[in-house]
């Protein structure tokens, strides 16, 4: 199945008013995003339709919605569930009762990365308990339609896997190129089974009772049993994934020692990949929904393109991933990734054509992860011609805040480059609430020039003021600490005893080779911290500008002249 659109139309958690859209050229899309942006709540939002499309006794749904997507047949799915309207569910323009399930994804797995056991508590926990009910009096089908998989079921996985490696090339990778172990021989594993509760099954026998009384006749107490012994019929992986499900109160431990070491010793990044490669390759299928919480979380660096990779061999399955990551990220085209704020309370999605401003503009500087964290921030921005005049700025007001002067002052900074970009960004981009946008150019030729393309020559740049207003924007040039400097760059802050020690630091003048040589070098020293509040105290005259501003903006005016 491929999810085309949802689209949430009431309260739920702060997802009211969300429209998603899926780019359905790729089987993964990726949701980033800040925390409390709303990321796991999307998950839960798709738990929450599923968990009642397939075990509600009637269609009542938490929230209003519209979801939309294929089945791998090619039929097109639509289901909304309206206060006013009420359920209705669309294949192919043809109306379907809520009691056909033939169109609903074959399972949704959801595996949660986090601590928090809300989402398995609110939707899949009873969801577990009426099943296994059934199981255990033969009333019900013996596949769960809403998987969790979390970090406490990793050994079962680990187990499965061992058994059937033989079937699947990417387990036997696995164990070989991540843990090193060549073969099952060094494997030894003890299962402990909870007898009284195996007692009750035999009232009402079924395949998973059948599997499990077949495994404890090979079940000794405080003996290891072998590999080949647990899974003599050969039952494919998804089978004794079942089976494991079913029997979930069976099995009371399962301990597993691997080359003479307990697989409990295994890094938090291996037993991820492990459980992310055995939900693609043996639970999920063409017809699955698998919803991922941040599956690259604790892998190492080196792994997280190995994983995206291991997403696309998968052409049939649709993902929904979160992320923090921007090593992640960075992996996904443009199109497949979501960006999530939050306005308002609120999440939204990022405009993407927002994004390709910002990815313009910072020419490819930033990575969409850096991206993202300035496209929700609710700072100030400040806009700048050059890479290092954010080093400078970013150093000042540190410096400053250190030492208890311009406190009521923060901003993020976005280096454009060009007053062409500049335009753009301030037709399109709107500031969000109590959020404002500065831009400041060096007072020499090129950025008068700047400024004038910026107002279109409807100025003379000797009447220009101190600071104007156009759209969102506020604009003005670096403001002078001295007077005797005719072409004033965001340089100049600097002092000349400052200057004079980085030109002695060079060894000749062919070292300098260029004026951004010594800038390039002056931002180091302010990204590294080596610039002292002596070093900055002179950018204080932005600092006062940026607060002038902010007075005249929050009185209506649109320019300051003096």
């Amino acid at each position: 199945m491929v999810i085309n659109e949802l689209h949430i139309r009431s309260d739920f958690r702060n997802l009211k008013g969300l429209d998603l859209k899926f780019d359905t050229t790729h089987t993964t899309n990726i949701i980033i995003g800040n925390n409390g942006a709303g990321k796991s709540n999307i998950l839960e939002a798709f738990s929450s339709i599923f968990g009642t499309l397939y075990y509600g006794d009637k269609p009542e749904f938490e929230f209003d919605f519209s979801l939309r997507y294929h089945t791998s047949l090619g039929n097109n799915v639509v289901i909304s569930s309206i206060a006013d309207r009420g359920f209705k569910m669309r294949v192919d323009d043809n109306l379907i009762p809520f009691s056909d399930k033939r169109f609903l994804p074959k399972r949704v797995i959801c595996n949660y990365s986090g601590e928090d056991r809300r989402i398995y508590e609110a939707y899949y926990e009873k969801i577990y308990r009426d099943f296994y009910s059934q199981v255990v009096h033969s009333k019900g089908n013996d596949t769960l339609k809403m998987v969790y998989v979390d970090k406490d079921i990793w050994r079962t996985i680990l187990l499965i896997m061992l058994v059937t490696r033989n079937e699947h090339e990417a387990y036997d990778s696995f164990f070989r190129d991540v843990l090193g172990l060549e073969d099952n021989n060094a494997v030894s594993v003890k299962i402990q089974i909870d007898e009284k509760e195996l007692e009750r099954w035999k009232r009402n026998p079924n395949p998973a009772y059948f599997y499990i009384q077949t495994l404890t006749d090979q079940i000794a107490p405080d003996t290891s049993i072998s590999i080949t012994d647990i899974n003599k019929s050969g039952e494919s992986a998804e089978s004794l994934f079942n089976y494991m499900v079913n029997a979930q109160r069976v099995i009371q431990s399962i301990h597993i020692n691997l080359k003479g070491f307990d697989s409990g010793f295994m890094s938090e990044g291996e037993k991820k990949l492990m459980v992310v490669k055995f939900i693609l390759e043996s639970i999920a299928d063409e017809d699955s929904l698998v919803l991922l919480d941040e599956p690259d979380s604790h892998i190492h660096i080196s792994r997280k393109k190995e994983l995206k990779d291991y997403f696309d061999s998968f052409d049939h399955r649709d993902n929904i991933v979160t992320s923090h990551s921007p090593t992640m990220t960075a992996t996904f085209e443009d199109k497949a990734i979501i960006m999530l704020d939050v306005d308002g309370g609120y999440a939204k999605v990022i405009d993407r054509d927002k994004q390709q401003i910002v990815s313009e503009l910072t020419r490819d500087m930033w990575s969409l992860q850096e991206q993202n964290i300035f496209l929700t921030s609710h700072k100030d921005i400040l806009l700048l011609e050059g890479e290092w005049d954010e080093a400078y700025l970013t150093a000042a007001k540190k410096a400053f805040h250190n030492n208890g002067e311009f406190a009521d002052i923060d901003f993020a900074c976005l280096p454009c480059g060009g007053a062409e970009q500049l335009v753009r960004l301030q037709s399109r981009f709107t500031p969000k609430a109590g959020q404002m946008l500065f831009a400041f150019w060096d007072a020499d030729k090129a950025g008068i020039e700047a400024m004038r393309k910026v107002f279109n020559d409807n100025y003379r740049i000797e009447n220009f003021g101190i600071a104007r207003k156009t759209g969102s924007v506020w604009f003005a040039f670096y403001p002078r600490w001295r007077k005797d400097i005719p072409n004033f760059n965001v340089e100049d802050y600097f002092t000349k005893r400052v200057i004079r020690s980085y030109i002695s630091s060079f060894e000749s003048l062919v070292d300098i080779v260029s004026r951004d040589t010594l800038k390039k070098k002056m931002a180091n020293d302010c990204d590294e911290g080596r610039m002292s509040y002596r070093d900055l105290m002179h950018f204080n005259k932005v600092f006062e500008l940026i607060r002038r501003i902010k007075q005249a903006d929050a009185a209506g005016e649109s320019a300051i002249l003096k």
